[in-house]
């Protein structure tokens, strides 16, 4: 894992935590996280207020572009959709790329003294 520390609004965290959930449930049962020498990479960097994260697998099984998306896929799409973001997602043989990008809000996170 690689960025800096970045605050979210308790909705956004919310959000972002059910993505990454999905994404690596689906890695450990059929991405590079199924097998012992898979691994993942995860970056993110924050450019004006917007933060832009890429998850990717490398090692694992090949990937191959499902004929149908589940309720998972669909619920990523939707979520980021809703919070004004947008994700593509690529179906590398050598390992799944998923890259995501939304805009943070502008309020700063609550001071803690």
């Amino acid at each position: 894992m690689d960025g800096r520390d970045v605050f979210l609004q308790p909705k956004l965290a919310l959000s972002m935590a059910l993505l990454l959930h999905e994404l690596a449930t689906n890695a450990s049962k059929y991405g590079s996280l199924s097998v012992a020498t898979g691994q993942l990479t995860v970056q993110w960097s924050v450019v004006d207020n917007r933060l832009t994260l890429q998850w990717r697998e490398s090692g694992g099984p090949t990937v191959v572009e499902p004929t149908r998306h589940g309720a998972g896929t669909k619920l990523i799409k939707a979520m980021l959709t809703a919070l004004g973001g947008e994700i593509d997602t690529r179906f590398d043989p050598a390992g799944l790329i998923v890259q995501m990008g939304l805009h943070l809000s502008d309020s700063a996170p609550p001071s803690t003294s």
